[in-house]
Formats: C-alpha cells, structure tokens, sequence
C-alpha cells in the first residue's frame, strides 16, 4: 500500500508541465517567425526563452507549478506579455493564438552630407577635383 502511494505521488511530480502557442501578425494573421519568448516567474525573474519556429509556434517546458508570465518581442513589433499558472491538476498550458502587433514609429527625414576628395591617387597620377582647382593656384 505504501509502495503504490509512493508510486502515484512519483508519477505527478514527474508530469512534465509545458506551456505552448502560436505568436501571429495582428494585420497578415501569419506566423511570427523567430520572435523571442521569455518565461518569467510572477516576480519577473527570468527562466528560460525559446524563439518561435517558422509557423510562429513555440513550446516551453515548465520546472514545477506556479504562476509565470510570458514576454514576446521581435524587432517591429511591440512587446507584449502575458500572465498564466501551471499545476498538477492543469500541468500544460495552451495560450491559444497571441496577436503581435506591428511597433510603427515615424522617423524624421535624415540629411546626408558628402564631400567629394580634392586630390585622389591613380596608380602613378595626381587627379584633382575641379572645383579645387582655384585652391591649387595659390600654392
């Protein structure tokens, strides 16, 4: 008797507790491939992190029951994060489709200076550019 209950209390703790999902565009509804998925504990310490695969899937295996958030970011996108809790009686979490919207940030136009060189070396010959040919005089 004790042998069985030792047994079954064995095979809950060795459930193996996972959370998984799919991150989606929020305008194209496709997959969001390589984005960076972190599991956080309630307090905000990190745990481990996955990328999510080609179709915007991803799947985390959990230590032991608790609550956890889960924080999405990829490069145009806004961060989001999302709270959820593992138990022995719900040891795997399916959060579903996550919308990911696009971070749109409007730049201010960029001004891009050049000067071209006043004398260049080919090979064996001075080239010099014509507008510094006044300069060239005075020496």
């Amino acid at each position: 008797m004790l042998l069985l209950a030792i047994l079954s209390v064995t095979m809950v703790m060795a459930q193996e507790m996972k959370v998984a999902g799919t991150l989606v565009d929020r305008d194209t509804k496709e997959g969001v491939l390589m984005a960076t998925v972190q599991l956080l504990k309630s307090d905000s310490t990190f745990v481990k992190g996955v990328l999510t695969d080609d179709a915007g899937n991803f799947s985390l295996s959990i230590e032991g029951p608790g609550k956890y958030i889960l924080r999405f970011s990829s490069v145009g996108y806004k961060t989001i994060s999302k709270s959820f809790a593992v138990s022995q009686t719900q040891p795997e979490v399916d959060m579903g489709k996550i919308s990911f919207g696009a971070d749109a940030v409007m730049l201010k136009g960029a001004t891009i200076l050049g000067q071209a060189a006043k004398v260049t070396l080919k090979e064996d010959t001075f080239v010099y550019t014509l507008r510094h040919i006044a300069h060239l005089k005075a020496l």
